[in-house]
């Protein structure tokens, strides 16, 4: 019983220091102000997910052509608008006829 009235206090302690412990937004320096201003002068959006933020005209994504959701991998590539209705066409056939066999009744 002992233990348990020790955890609850450890608990409530730490409860209230995570609640009290307030986020602080930092601002630039000074110093780094001038940097940041030339290098956000041209910006260009960029999506992350649902949101768009604006990025430097520089920046280079080089991670967009695949993404990981949970554990499947998610790879674009390059396909040609004829070649992907081709695909798109084979595989709404092959739909077709799985919906039509008598196992998947």
């Amino acid at each position: 019983m002992q233990c348990i009235c020790k955890y609850m206090a450890l608990s409530s302690l730490a409860a209230g220091l995570f609640f009290i412990a307030q986020a602080t937004a930092s601002t630039p320096v000074q110093k780094d102000s001038p940097v940041i201003n030339s290098l956000f002068a041209q910006t260009k959006p960029q999506c992350i997910g649902r949101y768009v933020i604006d990025v430097p005209e520089s920046f280079n994504n080089q991670l967009h052509d695949m993404i990981f959701i949970d554990d499947f991998k998610i790879e674009s590539k390059p396909l040609y608008p004829s070649s992907c209705k081709q695909r798109v066409q084979l595989r709404e056939q092959a739909l077709r006829d799985a919906i039509n066999k008598p196992d998947n009744l």
